[in-house]
């Protein structure tokens, strides 16, 4: 050793910083099939033809016609981790709890995929994909490049007026639905006056997960949503991402989608001797749908290229 060197020694924090996972409380904004997690697919019937209305009726007897529902349905996939190794020598070096750390990242990278699994199979049902007017920007996601049109107020009003005119809140005084965007589509719109001036929550409680309401809309903020491809088709959820890929929002009614969640189940082999250490994995049940055949009650505003 040289003269006047010094041991250098290492010194770990009894904390980790983790990563990254985007929110998913949208998720809960949806119907509630958990109790069918553990089928292999759930049916959903839908109700055939309406009867017609006939004014001051001269024939009689009226014609008889019997309705035909038909149905739709929607399988549960099962989602499981790629195990992870934790080694006994490893255990023993660090202070912090990296077991722990393991087992709580496996679980929050299986909620973040439910919520990306959930978002394309309801988008996949959308009945309207419609492209951006807004301000000229530059493209957002990771993979894109060159400009594309931003989110307007005459977009968010044109989704609107489709919820009015599918009739999809034909039973409420107002729209009460759910919008889930990326952070600059919603950057898009604060820069908007008559956006930020109708926030009006009053006394209500905010939602969960909620940034603002808006025209009628709980506006959600995840770092991912969906995506289309350049010709305005719906990608893939984990699709490989191009550089004229467009950043989608979905919005919908929360009585128009479904969900069904299972308990993620952890599996923990301790103390493998041919790997001198213990094993993590999780599995969880999934599955979602857009609840109509007819598509109404989901619709898409994405960023269209200049």
């Amino acid at each position: 050793m040289a003269a006047g060197a010094e041991l250098l020694t290492r010194l770990f924090t009894s904390e980790i910083q983790p990563k990254l996972f985007p929110s998913n409380s949208f998720l809960s904004r949806s119907m509630n099939d958990d109790q069918y997690v553990n089928v292999n697919t759930v049916e959903l019937a839908h109700s055939g033809a309406i009867p017609e209305v006939k004014v001051d009726r001269t024939i009689l007897p009226a014609p008889i016609a019997k309705r035909t529902d038909v149905a739709t349905n929607y399988s549960i996939e099962e989602l499981t981790t790629d195990p992870t190794l934790l080694q006994d020598s490893e255990a023993l070096v660090v202070a912090y709890q990296k077991r722990a750390s393991i087992l709580d990242q496996h679980i929050k990278v299986q909620r973040q995929k439910m919520g990306n699994r959930a978002l394309y199979k309801w988008a996949a049902g959308a009945s309207s994909f419609r492209a951006s007017t807004g301000t000229t920007r530059a493209a957002g996601g990771p993979a894109q490049t060159g400009n594309r049109k931003g989110f307007g107020i005459a977009d968010i009003l044109a989704v609107q007026q489709r919820f009015f005119a599918d009739d999809v809140q034909a039973d409420l005084e107002e729209i009460n639905g759910i919008a889930v965007m990326t952070p600059r589509q919603y950057s898009d719109l604060l820069a908007i006056a008559q956006f930020t001036d109708a926030d009006k929550y009053g006394s209500s409680a905010i939602p969960s997960g909620v940034v603002r309401r808006a025209f009628g809309f709980d506006i959600y903020v995840r770092s991912q949503v969906v995506v289309l491809d350049s010709s305005d088709a719906l990608k893939a959820e984990g699709a490989t991402g191009a550089t004229g890929d467009q950043d989608a929002a979905i919005f919908y009614s929360p009585s128009y989608v479904r969900r069904a969640v299972g308990a993620i189940k952890t599996y923990v082999d301790s103390d493998k001797p041919e790997y001198y250490g213990s094993i993590f994995s999780t599995m969880v049940r999934f599955g979602a749908i857009a609840a109509r055949n007819d598509n109404k009650g989901v619709y898409l505003l994405f960023e269209d290229t200049v």
